[in-house]
């Protein structure tokens, strides 16, 4: 049975749920509804429709609070809690401003239920998915499947697309019963914390941040899972895997690197909140920096800027300094600055921050001309305190990645105190 049929099959068995959100697992059984403007307050089910030919349905949780001047939508992500996003209610009109991510939410209530639109305004205005949401639904997934199932724990060789455009990952699984959670790691970064079903031979994991929305289903062919990866109604691929415990990527500390006559960056780009910043500087002068090229619409650059916020806390004291350079979704500045500060904003972001450009890949690399490319949002490249180049990371593997990440952090922490 291959992927598309196996999929099907899904939908025949009734399991609506069967697309799995990142979102972690909270009781509806039990949920007793508080009316706050007539708005049931708790845990609620949504369903993003990702307009696919095959009517893919995304499902995650969320919970509505009433706090003491508004109310708040919380995004609920396995171990992680993003609240943050203001609901406005306006009669039967719910309008939610997105915590982080540049989009909106827009919703019409009917009792116990909303129909409206996920927008991703980082995309244009046109971007938006139809959204379903139901509260006191006591199922999140669907029923449990009881039957004979693969288990595919475990670590998984993994090549996204064909052809030229194929890229290489690493699929890292652990299965409990019919749920299986885990991640993809590629060279430029993890699609963060996914969560799915398995069914026979067949599994279905997902995510949504309030942004991305990941649909990743495959079906066991002999030794190989051959599937599809949807992003959005945007994007779409396939995917196959081969069990492959010596597997790995491209070590992520080689594949960014300076020009030959180099030996560091040099860059004068428009302030966050200054008119220009660089490494010229005076605050800069005899201290380590990190600097940060990332983007406010990054997943990966959101688990990396918690990161580095703990590392700032951390070594600031002893002389280190980060800097983040990011490339935005508008060529307005202002808006760039927007963007951005809803990111900073959100995390406390205790370091510097510029404007580097566009979100393009080409764009940045023409941003750092000394660097032979920059092929990921983020890419960190870490200065002594004589502005020499002590090292370059292409990417980020965030805390879904396990013990990838637990490494990442040594590595990094170590680099630093010897350098401090």
């Amino acid at each position: 049975m291959n992927t598309f049929k196996s999929l099907r099959v899904f939908s025949k068995w009734g399991m609506v749920a069967l697309v799995i959100t990142m979102f972690s697992s909270c009781s509806f059984k039990n949920e007793e509804a508080k009316e706050s403007k007539n708005l049931p307050i708790g845990v609620w089910r949504g369903e993003l429709d990702l307009m696919t030919l095959d009517s893919l349905k995304l499902p995650f949780e969320f919970r509505l609070d009433s706090l003491e001047n508004h109310l708040e939508m919380t995004l609920i992500n396995g171990p992680e809690e993003l609240a943050g996003h203001i609901v406005e209610v306006k009669g039967d009109s719910i309008h939610i401003e997105l915590a982080i991510f540049n989009g909106v939410i827009e919703l019409i209530q009917n009792g116990n239920s909303m129909e409206g639109y996920f927008l991703n305004l980082a995309k244009g205005p046109d971007y938006k998915l139809p959204l379903h949401c139901e509260f006191g639904v006591n199922y999140r997934i669907g029923e449990t499947h009881y039957g004979k199932k693969y288990d595919f724990s475990g670590k998984w060789e993994t090549s996204f697309g064909k052809g030229e455009n194929a890229y290489p990952a690493i699929g890292s699984f652990s299965q409990f019963g019919d749920k299986i959670t885990g991640t993809f790691l590629t060279e430029t970064g993890d699609f963060r914390f996914l969560e799915g079903q398995v069914v026979d031979s067949s599994l279905v994991m997902t995510a949504f941040d309030g942004s991305h929305a990941f649909y990743f289903g495959g079906n066991l062919n002999g030794d190989t899972i051959e599937g599809v990866f949807n992003s959005g109604s945007h994007y779409a691929t396939t995917w196959k895997a081969v069990r492959n415990t010596n597997f790995s990527l491209s070590d992520p500390y080689k594949l960014t690197y300076l020009k030959e006559g180099y030996q560091t960056v040099e860059f004068d780009f428009p302030g966050l909140t200054t008119e220009h910043i660089s490494l010229t500087d005076e605050k800069y002068k005899d201290r380590v920096v990190l600097i940060q090229i990332m983007g406010s619409w990054c997943p990966n650059c959101m688990d990396e800027c918690e990161y580095f916020n703990e590392l700032y806390t951390k070594y600031h004291d002893k002389g280190l300094e980060i800097i983040g350079i990011s490339f935005e979704a508008t060529k307005d500045l202002e808006q760039a600055r927007k963007d951005l500060s809803k990111l900073v904003d959100y995390y406390q972001l205790p370091y510097d921050f510029g404007i580097g450009g566009l979100s393009s890949k080409k764009e940045a690399s023409a941003a750092f001309p000394m660097l032979n490319k920059i092929m990921s949002f983020p890419t960190s490249i870490l200065l002594d305190r004589s502005g020499k180049v002590v090292q370059i990371h292409t990417g980020f593997s965030g805390p879904s990645t396990g013990k990838v990440f637990e490494a990442y952090k040594t590595r990094m922490e170590t680099t630093l105190e010897n350098i401090l």
